[in-house]
């Protein structure tokens, strides 16, 4: 659960740092959980793309339904051990970044496929959280990991076309005239 993908250049995480890096990033998903009182609240989700049985509820509950119909099965381990209601706040505070844990899974979608995001909680107040609530952003991953996995091409440039008209550009199409 290494935190390299934030990119910080060698600089060593600070709070501040991973926050805005978080915040910054286009995230698919953020869900506010409290452990104190067992509760949890869908605060954003982008609209027709992962399976959301709830907006909100009992975090309980909706842990162990994600972890039985939301994972993939190969992702179910690493799911429970991140997320496990019992044990997560001591896993933030032992982590690299204090407070901060992340974890790549596959989460099902609408259509019931599987799409690779990464899972990044956030909880203490030096992140302006009261005591006992997580922040869990999901980042849609999908494309990246493909290619990490080589099970998807990559193609060349593609032809550039006008935005408006749909035409070519006028150097893709004289390039495209002169080869013919």
């Amino acid at each position: 659960m290494k935190i390299d993908w934030l990119n910080l250049g060698g600089r060593r995480a600070d709070y501040q740092t991973v926050l805005d890096r978080l915040n910054g990033s286009p995230y698919d998903e953020l869900v506010e959980i409290d452990l104190i009182n067992d509760r949890c609240r869908n605060l954003w989700h982008v609209e027709n793309k992962y399976y959301v049985p709830v907006l909100h509820g009992n975090w309980s509950e909706l842990y162990r339904y994600c972890a039985d119909h939301m994972i993939h099965p190969q992702d179910r381990e690493r799911y429970c051990g991140m997320m496990d209601p019992d044990t997560v706040l001591q896993r933030l505070e032992r982590s690299e970044v204090s407070g901060v844990l992340s974890e790549e899974l596959r989460y099902r979608t609408v259509d019931g496929k599987w799409r690779w995001v990464r899972q990044v909680l956030v909880s203490g107040a030096q992140n302006g959280l009261p005591e006992g609530v997580i922040y869990s952003y999901m980042y849609d991953i999908d494309v990246q990991k493909q290619r990490e996995l080589g099970s998807t091409v990559v193609s060349g440039p593609s032809i550039r076309r006008d935005d408006l008209t749909g035409l070519l550009l006028d150097r893709e199409f004289c390039s495209l005239a002169q080869q013919r």
